[in-house]
């Protein structure tokens, strides 16, 4: 296994994602979300039937979301 670093856009203090690749397979897609109070990480992993969307496009939607659900159950 391998791990593959892909650009996403910024949210809370820091944020980074990566692809967690098995051979030349992408096996999961994670984001990590972190600020002073809380880390979020999500992750998508591959699996079967194939989502509609690409899950590079789909991951860092759903970070915003679940950033944005966390910062307003917080404050």
């Amino acid at each position: 296994m391998s791990v593959k670093p892909f650009a996403v856009p910024s949210l809370g203090t820091r944020s980074w994602a990566f692809l967690v690749l098995e051979g030349r397979s992408v096996w999961q897609w994670a984001e990590v979300v972190q600020t002073p109070r809380y880390v979020l990480e999500i992750r998508i992993s591959d699996q079967w039937p194939s989502p509609r969307t690409d899950p590079a496009v789909l991951l860092p939607r759903i970070a915003a979301a679940a950033y944005d659900r966390a910062e307003a159950a917080l404050n």
